[in-house]
């Protein structure tokens, strides 16, 4: 089981990472502050929609997937995955400030 899982996450990441560089991004353009603010929307429901799917995974063992004995609850599991992409996005922010900076 855990091999499927894995060839489920890599197929799905060239999904996405095709959609978003082969389809969305085929010539180069200047981007404006609405198209940024959106694409920045969408990509951030879908990381808070994924957190749904690991209370789902932890809390009520969606899709067979088995976290363990001594697992966390799915609320403390998605409230860890929301704290981490936070933390995450604010260092990209963080590296945006630098660039302009340098």
């Amino acid at each position: 089981m855990s091999l499927l899982i894995w060839i489920a996450f890599f197929v799905l990441f060239i999904a996405v990472l095709a959609l978003d560089l082969g389809v969305l991004h085929r010539e180069s353009r200047a981007m404006s502050v609405r198209q940024a603010l959106g694409w920045t929307s969408v990509w951030i429901m879908t990381a808070l929609s994924f957190s749904g799917l690991v209370y789902g995974v932890y809390e009520h063992h969606w899709l067979g997937w088995r976290v363990g004995e001594n697992a966390m609850p799915g609320s403390e599991a998605m409230i860890q995955y929301i704290t981490g992409y936070l933390l995450e996005w604010s260092l990209s922010v963080d590296n945006i400030f630098v660039i302009a900076v340098i």
